[in-house]
């Protein structure tokens, strides 16, 4: 059984100061958590190789699950995201400078993929710790869905199907600090750092106890198979 948990986070973005992402992953990263060890990586802002640098992040550290943190600068609280859809269509440019249109993450994929960490549990876990949270249908078409939908594949790859989903965190408090222009709204909804570090720790301890009781060996399914197309409901 896997005695690791893989997080990530990602390096600022659009012009923005800072990502409160690469804080989460720099307070979580080497914790103990449910007796595994917590490893983090930041991921670069470019789709060119996102998919190969996260089968290389997966491949090393072989974790029993793995959660990605996005900020999403209009998120009104901690949002879970419940699924991933097989498409990019920025609204900005990444730090690179590609601006993908329209475009299919994988052309033989399935319209979306499902989270498989256990959002219930973690809600009621988040609520309990009086930490607003909201589950979110839409993990957008940038970067952080496209983080979702392929590590929700690359787990489904792995003999021992490692628990996958991904949140969005909203601005962090200490981050406007440092921004003289945020507006009103963005003030309203930031939240404080070490909150959120906190509501990462409930979101990892949840997982890890459902990964216990989850973690089956299986063969890994057919790429054949796998790829059949999933109908979008809602």
């Amino acid at each position: 059984m896997s005695e690791t948990i893989l997080i990530t986070g990602f390096e600022p973005f659009g012009g923005i100061v800072g990502n409160p992402t690469m804080d989460i992953v720099a307070a979580l990263h080497g914790a103990r958590i449910d007796n595994r060890q917590v490893v983090g990586r930041i991921m670069p802002v470019a789709y060119d190789g996102h998919r190969l640098r996260l089968k290389a992040l997966m491949d090393e550290v072989e974790p029993a699950l793995v959660i990605g943190f996005g900020l999403d600068i209009s998120a009104r609280d901690i949002q879970l995201e419940t699924r991933a859809v097989n498409k990019a269509d920025f609204d900005m440019p990444d730090n690179t400078g590609a601006l993908l249109k329209n475009v299919n993450l994988d052309d033989a994929g399935p319209s979306h993929r499902i989270a498989t960490f256990p959002i219930s549990d973690i809600s009621t876990a988040l609520s309990a710790a009086q930490i607003k949270a909201s589950q979110s249908m839409d993990a957008g078409r940038y970067l952080c869905n496209a983080t979702l939908f392929h590590l929700l594949d690359l787990c489904g790859l792995k003999p021992l199907r490692p628990l996958c989903g991904f949140v969005h965190v909203p601005y962090a408090t200490e981050q406007l600090a440092e921004m003289p222009t945020a507006s009103a709204r963005d003030k309203e909804f930031a939240m404080p750092l070490e909150m959120m570090i906190e509501a990462a720790r409930i979101i990892l301890r949840r997982s890890s106890l459902a990964a216990h009781r989850t973690v089956v060996p299986v063969q890994p399914p057919s790429r054949r198979i796998w790829l059949q197309p999933a109908a979008v409901h809602g």
